[in-house]
């Protein structure tokens, strides 16, 4: 969901709640670890693996817009591995791949 998606469904007392208000709780949710952000949809998605600390990769449905998130820790490394042999430090990961899902490849 994006955050304005959010707002619209959010209600306290009646009333919605302001853009401000929703990305406040949004990055408490980020650094709480309970939801990532989707940088290529611009949008917000509840962490699947919220009991361990983790660097997702997301697979993202370029049809239907489904994601689904792994939690490859072979990913992770190989990426940190890959950038300090280039002499770059790595201060955050965000892996997401594009292609079509389980349910739209079956319908084409």
């Amino acid at each position: 969901l994006g955050a304005y998606d959010i707002m619209e469904k959010v209600h306290f007392d009646g009333r919605r709640q302001s853009p401000m208000i929703i990305y406040r709780a949004l990055d408490f949710l980020i650094a709480q670890g309970l939801v990532h952000r989707l940088n290529s949809l611009n949008a917000f998605i509840a962490c699947m693996h919220s009991e361990t600390a983790h660097t997702a990769q997301f697979l993202i449905c370029r049809n239907c817009r489904n994601v689904a998130e792994l939690k490859s820790s072979r990913v992770t490394e190989q990426i940190d591995e890959d950038a300090l042999r280039t002499g770059f430090m790595v201060d955050q990961q965000v892996v997401e791949i594009s292609g079509i899902c389980c349910e739209c490849g079956k319908a084409s």
